[in-house]
C-alpha cells in the first residue's frame, strides 16, 4: 500500500487485494461515504462481474486500485470540527 497527500486536500492512495475480496472492498467504500465517480463504479463492477465468472482459482489473483480522493483543503476545513472528531 502507498499513500500520499497534497495541501489541496487530494489524497492518493494505492492498494491491492485479493480478487475474491472485490465485492467486499466495493462495499466497504460505499459504505465508508465515498462518493466514486461513474467510471469508479463501471470498473469496479466490471471486476467483480469478471471475477464471478473466472474459475474459483482466480480469487487468489492480486487487483490493484489506485484512488484520488477529494477532501477539504486544509486552510478550508479552518477551524472547523469535522462530525465524530475531538
Amino acid at each position: 500500500m502507498s499513500r500520499g497527500a497534497n495541501d489541496m486536500g487530494r489524497i492518493s492512495m494505492l492498494f491491492e487485494f485479493e480478487r475474491r475480496s472485490c465485492v467486499d472492498i466495493y462495499g466497504l467504500l460505499i459504505a465508508a461515504g465515498l462518493e466514486l465517480s461513474h467510471s469508479g463504479h463501471i470498473r469496479f463492477t466490471e471486476l467483480c462481474q469478471c471475477t464471478r465468472s473466472q474459475p474459483p482459482d482466480c480469487g487468489v489473483e492480486i487487483a490493484s486500485v489506485d484512488l484520488d480522493i477529494q477532501t477539504l483543503p486544509v486552510e478550508m476545513a479552518g477551524g472547523v470540527q469535522m462530525p465524530g472528531t475531538m
